[in-house]
């Protein structure tokens, strides 16, 4: 049988649901007795993480992860996983309980980009940006050299744009949107290092001079590590005594 993921979501709401059809879809042609056993907790009422840390206010986002998370552990959860990138800034602080299962999303997007070949450019809200979350994943140093990040400007827009998916705004105009803010970056692709990006319409971010920018999307990699029954190769990761 196979393992039991628990996943934190309503981070929010609309980016987990399509993550949860994402999974099941990647499962073609199996009987549904074969596919994933998985909880979603998805909670919308957790306080937005952007402004909350970077205010200094991560307390009671601490607390709401560790009850959530705990109580995934108590039904069952073999591996968890918080669908939401700007989280991960309290991931160090959890329970050693929660560290040992869980899976980050920082590694998994850092890992998946150093598959690829060519330069990055790494879209996030202004609080994964700010506090330098991805700089922080276990195998950053190997890809620092070919990652980009947007002008301040650009990241406000990308910010921005990101609220707005989760406002339930168009996502073809959303990534359009995003192609024209970010047309200027000779970046072979984008990192979408946001969950609300998993809402964006297709896997190309469009071209520039006719050379494709391909999205790098973490949830689909995460999506193919449950297919293979491989999620728990990345558990335990994040266990660290402090957020530096």
């Amino acid at each position: 049988m196979r393992k039991l993921i628990g996943i934190v979501g309503g981070l929010g709401p609309l980016a987990s649901t399509r993550f949860l059809a994402t999974i099941y879809r990647s499962f073609r042609d199996v009987p549904e007795q074969q596919t994933p056993r998985i909880l979603l907790l998805s909670d919308p009422t957790f306080p937005d993480r952007t402004e909350s840390f970077l205010r200094g206010e991560e307390d009671e986002i601490l607390a709401r992860a560790t009850q959530a998370t705990e109580s995934l552990l108590a039904l069952g959860a073999d591996h968890i996983l918080f669908c939401c990138f700007t989280i991960h800034r309290i991931a160090p602080r959890l329970p050693i309980a929660v560290r040992e299962r869980l899976v980050s999303l920082l590694d998994v997007a850092v890992d998946a980009a150093l598959e690829c070949k060519g330069d990055i450019l790494v879209l996030c809200t202004n609080g994964t940006r700010k506090l330098g979350l991805f700089e922080s994943a276990r195998h950053w140093p190997q890809l620092a050299g070919r990652v980009r990040f947007p002008s301040a400007d650009e990241q406000q827009a990308v910010h921005d744009t990101i609220y707005a998916l989760k406002e339930n705004c168009d996502p073809v105009e959303a990534q359009a949107r995003l192609a024209r803010v970010l047309a200027a970056h000779e970046v072979d692709h984008w990192l979408l290092g946001c969950t609300e990006l998993h809402l964006l319409s297709n896997t190309r971010a469009g071209d520039r001079n006719g050379h494709e920018i391909a999205l790098l999307d973490p949830l689909y990699r995460v999506a193919e590590l449950i297919k293979d029954d491989s999620l728990g190769q990345a558990t335990g990761i994040g266990i660290k005594s402090d957020l530096s």
